[in-house]
């Protein structure tokens, strides 16, 4: 083998090539090429166009057997068509009128010097050693001697490492091993398959996990979060060195949650409906425009409104609310008397009784009082828990809730940790610029005449629900009993 400088157009594609059937002549061998790779080959060319060839894999060729001082290309076809063609995209004007316009636009693009290109020669095609390298870089990962691909929890890491291409799937599974939840080894005895089919819908509901932003969460109240460990280590162990088939689909993995109820004794929801609260706010949140955007002339969907009246009639905490406790804020201090008070009132409201649900009737009232409670609940953790930013926030004026979030949101950003590592996470998912609820709230505060005349009933119940179902139940509930 030696090393030659060679014009690109005295290179030929291999009629030899594996990739292709056996070929008559280079244009046929063109055409099928084209044929196999499609868009791809335009990808390829696309890339050495802006980035230039793979500086770790040489182009190999050796003598043409069909034409005199031209060289036929043993390893690298792809790369040689996609250059040949982007030099002069009229080779395939007549076979591939798409991919002609694609490589005729990269052609005019292209400021590199592809005419010449360095290449590893070899007496022919049956030479040992380039039979070798060949089979090393195709043929498998032939014990270790050739290629070994990257699986797909290593490309994810990559991705992470490299490409700043955070894996919501990896950064989950360090934190299950940091908290001592799962070992090392239990983790990488569930493929990546297996885990993303367990983080799916499904058995994601089962183990009471949040995902929100492409991030996954335990509960954050203590009795849940317990629950939701519980369930984990149930379900890891069930499915460790097993094939993807345990958890295909749907119908798998109830087949698998079934099998852990039994085993952990949870009773089915149906047989006692008020053991769990609904906790995903992925699953319970309407994707809904912002606010400005709403049609508040229109109802949601009587599907969405069916969803919800049927989860209320089986008593699931349908609003939490009326269940909402209160355990370290001190009740002899003036400042949280208004707090207890909101409670109180939220709690009546969505109080089950024999003529239904108050909040149901009085939608707008129950809908100011959440909106109050938040407010009140922020700054009470900012008053005791964040004395220095509740100062710079008040040192002037009483600060509306719009200036507080903000606050809080840049010193979260900044790397302040204002409630705790996940509720912080969520609290910029929530209130940053995707956020609806809370402006939803603030709408029904200063212009409650707007929903009172043209938005249906239906809509402020199904707003009830989804906040209890949201973060904002969540946040309230960690700051009272934190």
């Amino acid at each position: 083998m030696k090393k030659l400088v060679v014009n690109i157009n005295d290179l030929r594609i291999s009629l030899e090539n594996p990739r292709l059937d056996h070929m008559a002549d280079y244009q046929l061998a063109i055409c099928e090429m084209l044929s196999n790779q499609q868009n791809k080959l335009f990808e390829l060319a696309k890339d050495i166009c802006f980035n230039g060839l793979n500086p770790q894999s040489t182009i190999a060729v050796y003598p043409c057997e069909h034409e005199e001082g031209k060289y036929s290309v043993a390893e690298g076809n792809r790369r040689v068509l996609a250059i040949q063609i982007m030099l002069n995209p009229h080779l395939i004007e007549q076979v591939d009128t798409t991919l002609y316009n694609k490589f005729y636009d990269l052609h005019n693009a292209n400021k590199n010097n592809f005419s010449e290109l360095e290449v590893s020669f070899y007496d022919n095609l049956f030479d040992k050693d380039l039979i070798h390298w060949l089979e090393v870089t195709h043929n498998g990962q032939n014990d270790g001697r050739g290629v070994v691909q990257w699986s797909g929890e290593q490309k994810a890491r990559f991705g992470e490492r490299f490409l700043n291409k955070p894996s919501a799937l990896l950064n989950f599974q360090e934190y299950l091993i940091n908290e001592k939840i799962l070992t090392p080894e239990q983790v990488k005895e569930v493929s990546k398959t297996n885990w993303e089919r367990i983080l799916s819908t499904v058995c994601r509901d089962f183990l009471l996990i949040v995902k929100n932003n492409n991030e996954y969460f335990l509960p954050l109240i203590e009795s849940e979060r317990g629950e939701s460990i519980r369930r984990i280590r149930a379900i890891i162990n069930k499915i460790r060195n097993k094939s993807v088939s345990i958890v295909y689909d749907e119908e798998a993995q109830i087949k698998l949650i079934d099998e852990i109820k039994i085993e952990l004794s949870i009773p089915n929801i149906e047989s006692d409906p008020t053991l769990f609260d609904i906790n995903d706010s992925q699953n319970t949140t309407i994707s809904f425009q912002s606010v400005q955007e709403k049609n508040f002339d229109s109802a949601p969907k009587q599907s969405e409104i069916n969803s919800t009246t049927s989860i209320r009639q089986q008593n699931i905490k349908a609003y939490k609310f009326q269940n909402l406790k209160i355990t370290k804020i001190n009740p002899t201090d003036s400042n949280n008397v208004g707090i207890f008070n909101v409670v109180s009132e939220l709690r009546k409201l969505c109080k089950n009784s024999l003529d239904g649900y108050d909040c149901e009737k009085y939608p707008i009232g129950t809908l100011m009082l959440i909106r109050s409670l938040l407010e009140n609940s922020i700054k009470y953790w900012l008053r005791e828990k964040q004395p220095k930013i509740w100062e710079s926030l008040t040192k002037n004026s009483n600060p509306l809730l719009s200036r507080i979030i903000e606050t809080i949101i840049k010193f979260i950003e900044n790397g302040h940790i204002i409630f705790s590592n996940e509720v912080d996470k969520l609290f910029i998912v929530e209130f940053g610029k995707n956020g609806t609820h809370k402006d939803f709230l603030d709408l029904i505060v200063h212009y409650p005449e707007i929903f009172s005349k043209n938005y249906k009933n239906n809509g402020m119940v199904y707003e009830i629900f989804m906040i209890a179902n949201s973060f904002i139940y969540t946040l309230i509930e960690f700051v009272l009993n934190n």
